[in-house]
């Protein structure tokens, strides 16, 4: 019976050491989930801004057409 014991203590005492690391290698993961987030945010928020520099443009574009046409038209 005593062997038994003392076989369950060292037992639970792995089982502790393994639950803090698994602890520890889950706070880890998370800061990097956080860190991966932030870096995909600013992706994200540099796609916008390339998106929105795109569609002006576009505006600069069709205003150029417009301008273009009413020169055309009032030479003639």
């Amino acid at each position: 019976m005593n062997y038994s014991n003392s076989a369950l203590m060292d037992r639970n005492l792995d089982l502790k050491s393994e639950y803090e690391a698994l602890q520890k290698h889950s706070v880890l993961l998370t800061q990097q989930n956080k860190d991966l987030q932030r870096e995909l945010d600013s992706f994200v928020e540099t796609d916008d801004i390339v998106r929105r520099n795109l569609d002006r443009k576009d505006k600069v574009n069709e205003i150029r057409q417009k301008v273009d046409y009413a020169i055309h038209t009032s030479s003639n």
